[in-house]
């Protein structure tokens, strides 16, 4: 089944495209607002902390679609997924690193990083909290533009 409308009012279509603008930027405030405050304190709470910067650079946001949190390191993805690094590691002061083997120059071998899924464990201890309030913040402001 197809639904074919056409409207020839210019005023009509001005209203539809500015209340469309009007609804897309409520409902991105509102997800916004539940991802800043479910999804980035599980973030952090779940983030490894070594040095507090991964759980630092946890920063929540949204589209007219959904809401997201993103973590920007270099090595989010290392921890979250997991993999092999092998670039030679140097000492930044001094002339050689401390190794259970003894003092090295550099360490060149292959590194491998476990799987962490830190992102993943928050994401589904942030869903049955914030489901609820991304649901009230989409419908909110259609009862607010509709008068209801």
């Amino acid at each position: 089944m197809r639904l074919t409308i056409r409207v020839d009012s210019k005023a009509v279509l001005a209203g539809l495209k500015a209340a469309r603008r009007d609804l897309n930027k409520d409902v991105k405030a509102g997800l916004t607002e539940v991802a800043v405050t479910i999804g980035v304190p599980e973030v952090r709470k779940a983030a490894p902390n070594k040095s507090g910067k991964l759980a630092g650079s946890a920063k929540g946001g949204a589209i007219a679609q959904g809401a997201y949190v993103e973590v920007k390191t270099p090595y989010a993805g290392l921890l979250e997924f997991g993999g092999v690094r092998r670039d030679v590691i140097r000492p930044k002061k001094g002339k050689a690193l401390t190794t259970p083997a003894g003092p090295r120059a550099n360490v060149s071998g292959p590194r491998t990083y476990k799987a962490q899924h830190y992102m993943a464990r928050a994401v589904a201890a942030a869903l049955p909290k914030a489901k609820p309030l991304m649901e009230e913040a989409v419908i909110r402001p259609f009862r607010r533009h509709l008068g209801g």
